[in-house]
């Protein structure tokens, strides 16, 4: 689907300048004269906010081909789950490889930027990295080896979770599914915050039901998907109102304690924006996030996410140790120059380390409508783009 593509491009672009302005520039840092530049440096300050549209995307996604089964996983439980490590873990591990490399070779040492948290490597953070558990000893490990590894570990629990959800969607319908995953994720986040166990993130678990819910929105028969496009981008503009206003009023050092409680808002706005967008055939809005050059960054956005901190921090490295640029000059380059050469080394390495375990693309035929057969799944059928 070109539009999905183009969010994701979209997110992962969002984080990229995010990290890249935290290079130079931290939330609590000196920043520079201009009103407009410090205008936009707040906003991309906020990188949280592409995570939680990933979270969504990803329930989003993993809903369709439930929605084309009649509310079936395909396989079984044990066929997703292979079908999910295929996806994700060699990626990840070949990203783990390349910045631990980069770390004891280039990148190792202490110079002062953001990507300092992720210089330390202790043999219990590697295990925690191999195993995927990041997020649950993230107080210890904190953001080792990569800063942004701790969503892969996030997102790969909540897909052990997947074939309950889909049990309970066939049984219950959405409204189910919203219910358990608002009172299980949002119920243990509001526990865990402030704890050893924040860095789980359980009320991403929520964010992911808000994907699946998009999904039938947009794709579905029932309540949600008689709702016309313009009402569902009404609903993610009205929904982004609190994160962006507390976001922008308060300072970032205070603002990040309370993520618990702006990621619904934002997982909302992503959600009804997908929905919305899936039920507009056409339209300025879905044209533009179906620009070509955001659907190929799109395909290769889990490889662009995965990497391309270590290689900021390389961008980094080159500007201010080889060359005799100031300080924001140097900032300015990285961004003009270093960024472009990243989304290029980012595809590289997609078509080495991620294209070869994406599984085939589905043919013209599996691309058909399905008719609703039954009650299925909430009584929800669908089709693919």
């Amino acid at each position: 689907m070109n539009y999905v593509d183009g969010l994701r491009a979209l997110a992962a672009l969002y984080v990229l300048v995010h990290h890249a302005i935290l290079q130079y520039y931290q939330p609590w840092g000196v920043l520079p004269n201009s009103a407009v530049v410090k205008g936009a440096i707040g906003f991309f300050n906020y990188g949280r906010f592409a995570v939680d549209t990933f979270i969504v995307i990803s329930g989003f996604c993993l809903a369709l081909p439930v929605i084309k089964a009649q509310g079936l996983l395909t396989g079984g439980a044990a066929t997703f789950f292979k079908r999910r490590v295929r996806r994700i873990v060699p990626t990840y591990y070949a990203s783990l490889l390349l910045c631990l490399l980069l770390i004891a070779t280039v990148i190792g040492e202490k110079t002062g930027t953001h990507w300092d948290v992720s210089t330390q490597v202790t043999g219990g953070g590697l295990l925690a990295h191999l195993l995927l558990l990041q997020d649950v000893f993230y107080a210890k490990v904190g953001g080792q080896i990569n800063h942004v590894f701790w969503s892969i570990a996030v997102e790969s629990h909540i897909y052990l979770l997947f074939p309950g959800i889909v049990w309970l969607w066939a049984r219950r319908g959405i409204n189910a599914v919203l219910l358990a995953t608002g009172v299980i994720g949002l119920g243990l986040g509001w526990w865990a915050h402030g704890t050893a166990l924040e860095g789980v993130n359980p009320q991403y678990l929520f964010l992911f039901g808000l994907g699946v819910a998009a999904a039938e929105a947009a794709y579905g028969r029932n309540a949600f998907s008689s709702l016309a496009p313009r009402r569902w981008f009404l609903i993610a503009a009205v929904a982004a109102i609190p994160p962006l206003v507390v976001a922008f009023r308060g300072p970032w050092t205070v603002v990040s304690k309370f993520w618990i409680y702006l990621d619904p808002f934002w997982g909302l706005a992503s959600a009804a924006l997908l929905a919305g967008l899936g039920r507009a055939k056409s339209g300025l809005l879905r044209g533009g996030v179906e620009l070509a050059p955001l659907r190929w960054i799109g395909a290769f956005s889990f490889s662009l996410y995965l990497i391309h901190a270590a290689l900021l921090q390389i961008v980094w490295l080159v500007l201010n140790r080889t060359t005799s640029l100031s300080y924001p000059a140097a900032f300015g380059v990285s961004l003009v120059l270093g960024l472009p050469l990243i989304v290029v080394a980012s595809w590289l390495f997609y078509l080495l380390f991620e294209k070869p375990f994406l599984p085939p693309p589905a043919s013209a035929k599996r691309k058909a409508p399905i008719p609703v057969l039954g009650q299925s799944a909430g009584g929800v059928a669908a089709r693919s783009e």
